[in-house]
């Protein structure tokens, strides 16, 4: 006979309890919505399972939360697309290898204006003119945006100039978000001592019975940030080397290239610090009256502004290219100095005795503007069970122009002094490095460079001005009864103007010469000012890294 334990007799009364009977409740689940990131991954899987053709989607988590605070820097989450950055933001994308003048873009499907000047993309830029139509994905703010479509086939029902893909972004509608508020304020630290803020505000409302709604998004984000760069302007070719060539035939070598090899020596070094700034603002304004199920009428604004400005400095030392000593890497295909050094004067053992070369410094100062407007009116008609119609209308413009007074986008001015005796070039290291004896034209010989020994060379000014007018028309119907079959049909009409201008003028000063040393100070006193250049390059120390000057 089988005996039950105590733990056995304990579980089968527990399983008793479990299996007994449960009156049912009589409550009824009506809906269960999903939100926060397994929501907006499913609202992205809904659009590619809808589709036709191949389509990848973003959605927001929730109203004024997108993934990511940059939209180019989501589009990159994406299979098959890569992102240009413009002074470390995301700005310009790339579907399957086509860059972004190849990607159509459009803003609630319609196709958005472009323009834009790149004076300011980092670096010392400078006669820069717009010449791509790629959007720049930094003017839009992704707060103000609910989700984005990457189609990476065609499209009949698209504008036509995606070759890449199309790629479209939808903005907030009050009918379909009903009544929300959001309000955010974020600071970002450039890890370099500044500290810039961002603020976005959001609201959304709709009436009781959903046939009247208007939302507001507008946000302002500022950003700075600096670059910096150490690097010759080019190389000046030996072939074949030849020993007795002029500028190597008086210096003394170290591992000196055999006579014929492919041969080469720079033209000079150059220091480049850049400190730019960037402010950003947005509006969106929406409009939705639904007077009737078979009628919705939108009509939305859309408003944006970059503010970009930069300033950079050159600090160059242009070789004479009459060398006294030179230490070669000879073991590639093409032999190049990893040390070099020239004296400018009459004899090696009197440094001081005459003027010498050119230190040169290009001052550029820049701002560019970057605005782009749209109005849009849009008629969804449900005519039948059956049948759909849709009218859209909007006109777009896209400005770039310079932030000076009279539309001017740059200011440069090169200036110079004769005042480099010796120097010595460090070609080894991670950055190249150089190291000057100053001699003094005024005669005192004490081995520093002053404002009275600096003189003018050119001066510059550059306007750059870009247009991008877009006016659409779309007319679009659709049947479904419900079945295997739909048929989308519609006509459209595009209508598209791009204007650029550009102009450059030069000034001629105290010439490349430096006719009139100290003009600059006798002008106007305290308009130069010394800097440390090198103390800009905090993660770059140019003395410990000084690998063979000091011989």
């Amino acid at each position: 006979m089988l005996k039950r334990t105590k733990i056995a007799a304990a579980v089968s009364a527990a399983c008793s309890i479990l299996a007994s009977p449960v009156m049912a409740q009589d409550t009824q689940l009506e809906e269960v919505v999903v939100t926060g990131i397994r929501g907006s991954m499913q609202m992205a899987m809904d659009v590619k399972r809808d589709s036709a053709g191949v389509v990848d989607a973003i959605s927001a988590e929730d109203m004024g939360k997108f993934p990511d605070t940059n939209l180019a820097e989501s589009l990159q989450r994406i299979t098959g697309v890569s992102i240009d950055r413009a002074q470390g933001e995301g700005s310009n994308v790339t579907v399957r290898g086509f860059g972004g003048q190849f990607n159509l873009v459009t803003l609630n499907g319609r196709q958005m204006p472009s323009a834009n000047v790149p004076n300011t993309s980092g670096g010392n830029s400078f006669g820069a003119s717009g010449n791509s139509r790629s959007f720049d994905f930094s003017t839009l703010a992704s707060e103000g945006v609910s989700g984005l479509q990457v189609y990476k086939t065609g499209r009949a029902s698209a504008p036509t100039g995606g070759i890449g893909a199309a790629i479209n972004v939808n903005t907030i509608r009050p009918l379909e978000s009903g009544n929300q508020a959001v309000v955010g304020a974020k600071l970002m630290d450039d890890k370099g001592g500044n500290v810039t803020p961002e603020y976005s505000g959001l609201i959304s409302w709709a009436n009781d019975d959903s046939t009247l709604g208007v939302s507001l998004f507008a946000s302002q984000q500022e950003r700075e940030g600096s670059q910096r760069s150490g690097l010759n302007s080019g190389y000046v070719w030996l072939y074949p080397y030849d020993p007795s060539n002029g500028s190597v035939a008086n210096a003394a070598h170290t591992n000196e290239p055999a006579a014929g090899q492919l041969a080469a020596y720079p033209t000079n070094n150059r220091l480049d610090t850049s400190d730019y700034s960037r402010t950003r603002t947005n509006a969106f304004l929406t409009l939705q009256y639904a007077p009737s199920d078979r009628l919705t009428i939108t009509a939305d604004a859309y408003y944006a502004l970059n503010e970009t400005e930069q300033n950079s400095n050159q600090s160059q030392q242009w070789l004479a290219r009459n060398f006294s000593t030179m230490s070669w890497d000879a073991s590639g295909v093409v032999a190049t100095p990893l040390s070099l050094s020239e004296y400018h004067t009459s004899t090696p053992e009197a440094p001081f005795v005459e003027i010498g070369s050119d230190i040169m410094d290009d001052n550029r100062k820049v701002r560019q503007n970057n605005e782009i407007t749209s109005l849009g009116l849009n008629f969804d008609f449900r005519l039948t069970d059956t049948w759909t119609a849709n009218i859209d209308y909007a006109t777009s413009e896209a400005t770039s122009k310079g932030g000076f007074p009279g539309g001017v986008s740059v200011y440069r001015g090169v200036f110079s002094s004769a005042a480099s005796g010796w120097r010595a070039f460090d070609l080894s290291q991670k950055m190249p490095n150089t190291l000057i004896a100053i001699t003094d034209g005024a005669g005192d010989q004490d081995g520093k460079l002053t404002v009275d020994e600096i003189g003018t060379q050119q001066a510059y000014r550059d306007s750059s001005w870009m247009a991008h007018d877009v006016d659409q028309f779309q007319l679009t119907a659709n049947w479904d009864n419900g079945g295997n079959i739909t048929v989308d049909m519609g006509v459209g009409a595009t209508d598209m103007k791009m204007n650029q201008d550009s102009l450059n003028e030069g000034y001629t000063l105290g010439g490349w010469g430096v006719a009139y040393t100290g003009d600059v100070e006798e002008m106007a006193p305290g308009l130069l000012y010394e800097v440390c250049g090198i103390c800009k390059f905090k993660t770059f120390d140019f003395q410990a890294n000084r690998a063979t000057l000091d011989s």
